[in-house]
C-alpha cells in the first residue's frame, strides 16, 4: 500500500536552520487529511479501483516522487519565501498535496486544502472552455465576427477564433486605462470597459489575425459574449456549465458576494507581508477573477482530459498551435499556453498573476500527470517549473513565462 514518506531533510550549518525546520516549519505546512495514510491513493477521482491505483502508484515510483517533492516545495517555503498550496498527480495517483503558509498573515490563520485562492488568468482557460461549449451547442460559430454581438463597437474585422487566440491586435485595458482609472480611483466592470471601446482610440496594436499579442481585453470580450448569448451573468453560466457538473464546489466568480463565496478565501500579500487592497480592475471578469483550490483545479484536469466538458476534437482544437509566425517551442491555442515539440509531444498549460496573487496549471499530456500551485503571497519563484519537470522524469528542459 502506497504510504506517506517522511523525508530527511539535510542538516544545516548552523542552529539557526535546526531552529527553522523544527519549529517554523509547523507552522508553515498545514496538516490534512491527505496526509494521512494510503490518502494519496484514496483521495483520487479517476475511475480506478484501490488495487490499481497501488500498481500505478508502484509502476510511476511516486514515493520517490513524493520524497523529491517534498523536498524541493519545503526548501521552497524555508529558503524562497513560498506561501501556497500544492498539487501533482499522474495517471490517476495524487501523488502530492500540501499546504504551506498562511491563508490570513495578521490572525495566523494557516491554509488548507479547500483555502480558495484568485487563479488570475488561468481564469482564461474557464472563459475559453464556455466559450467552446457554446460553440458545440451551436449558439456560435468561431468565425463570427465581434460585431454580431455589438454592433457598436469599432472591431469589424475581430472575430470570436482571434479573440480565443490573443490574434485580435486589440490592446490590453489594463494598460490603455491605468493611469485614468487610478487618478479618478474608478472600478470599472465588463460593462464599463465596453463602453470606453466604443470610442477607444487606441484600439489596435496590430492589424487583426496578422500576429500573437497577448491582452486581457479579448477575454473581457468573450466573457461579455457569454453573457448577451446565455442572458445569464459569466458567474450563473460558468456554475451551471463547468463548476457544478465537475463538482467543484470551492471554485466561484469573484464577484459573488454569498457566504459559501468568501467562505476559506485567502487574502492576498505583497512578498513582505503587506495586506493588498483591492485593485481597481478586480472587478473586470473573464480575463481574470475565479477563486479555487488545488483540489478543485484537480477537478477541472480530470474534466478536460476525460472529456466530461469539451468533446475530443473540440479540446484537441484549442490545444493545437496557432501562432506559428515566430519561431520558438512556445505557442497559444484557444485559451491555453503550450510548449510544442511535436504533433503529440506538448506541454499544455497557463500561469496567471493578479494583485500578488499567483497559479500555475500544468499538463502533460502524454504522461498523463498535472501540476497545480497556489499562491497567496507574490513570489516569482512560483513558475520555477524546472525542477518539478525533473522529479516527473521530463526529459526536456523547458522554459517556462513568469507571469501570464
Amino acid at each position: 500500500m502506497f504510504r506517506r514518506i517522511k523525508v530527511n531533510i539535510k542538516c544545516f550549518d548552523c542552529l539557526f536552520w535546526l531552529l527553522l525546520v523544527f519549529f517554523i516549519f509547523p507552522i508553515l505546512s498545514c496538516h490534512s487529511s491527505s496526509e494521512n495514510k494510503d490518502a494519496l491513493i484514496s483521495e483520487t477521482i479517476s475511475n480506478f479501483d484501490e488495487d490499481s491505483l497501488t500498481l500505478i502508484a508502484k509502476q510511476i515510483d511516486a514515493e520517490l516522487k513524493y520524497q523529491q517533492l517534498d523536498t524541493l516545495y519545503r526548501n521552497k517555503a524555508y529558503l524562497k519565501g513560498f506561501n501556497g498550496n500544492v498539487l501533482v498527480a499522474e495517471r490517476g495517483v495524487i501523488i502530492y498535496q500540501k499546504c504551506f503558509g498562511y491563508c490570513n498573515y495578521e490572525s495566523k490563520d494557516s491554509l488548507n486544502l479547500d483555502t480558495k485562492f484568485q487563479i488570475a488568468s488561468l481564469s482564461k482557460t474557464f472563459t475559453a472552455v464556455a466559450i467552446l461549449k457554446l460553440m458545440e451547442e451551436g449558439k456560435l460559430k468561431l468565425t463570427d465576427f465581434v460585431t454580431q454581438y455589438f454592433p457598436e463597437l469599432p472591431f469589424k474585422k475581430v472575430t470570436i477564433a482571434m479573440l480565443l487566440s490573443h490574434r485580435s491586435g486589440i490592446a490590453n485595458y489594463v494598460n490603455v486605462y491605468s493611469s485614468k482609472v487610478i487618478k479618478e480611483n474608478l472600478y470599472p466592470d465588463n460593462k464599463t470597459i465596453l463602453e470606453w471601446l466604443k470610442t477607444w482610440s487606441r484600439k489596435y496594436i496590430s492589424p487583426p489575425g496578422r500576429s500573437f499579442n497577448y491582452s486581457n481585453t479579448n477575454y473581457v470580450l468573450l466573457a461579455s459574449i457569454i453573457e448577451k448569448i446565455t442572458g445569464e451573468s459569466y458567474n450563473v453560466y460558468l456554475h451551471k456549465t463547468i463548476f457544478e457538473p465537475l463538482k467543484m464546489n470551492d471554485s466561484w466568480v469573484s464577484m459573488d458576494s454569498s457566504a459559501q463565496a468568501y467562505l476559506n478565501r485567502t487574502i492576498s500579500y505583497n512578498a513582505f507581508w503587506k495586506k493588498k487592497e483591492e485593485d481597481n480592475f478586480d472587478r473586470v471578469l473573464g480575463d481574470k477573477g475565479i477563486y479555487s483550490t488545488v483540489k478543485d483545479l484537480y477537478k477541472w484536469y480530470d474534466g478536460l482530459v476525460n472529456y466530461r466538458i469539451l468533446k475530443e476534437a473540440t479540446l484537441d482544437s484549442a490545444w493545437m498551435p496557432r501562432s506559428k509566425e515566430r519561431k520558438g517551442i512556445k505557442n497559444y491555442g484557444y485559451g491555453f499556453r503550450m510548449m510544442c515539440y511535436s504533433d503529440t509531444d506538448k506541454i499544455i498549460y497557463h500561469n496567471g498573476w493578479w494583485n500578488s496573487y499567483n497559479s500555475l496549471f500544468y499538463i502533460n499530456p502524454k504522461q498523463h500527470y498535472v501540476i497545480i500551485v497556489l499562491g497567496n503571497k507574490y513570489n516569482s519563484n512560483i513558475y520555477d517549473i524546472h525542477s518539478v519537470f525533473e522529479i516527473m522524469k521530463e526529459e526536456k528542459k523547458l522554459q517556462e513565462d513568469k507571469l501570464d
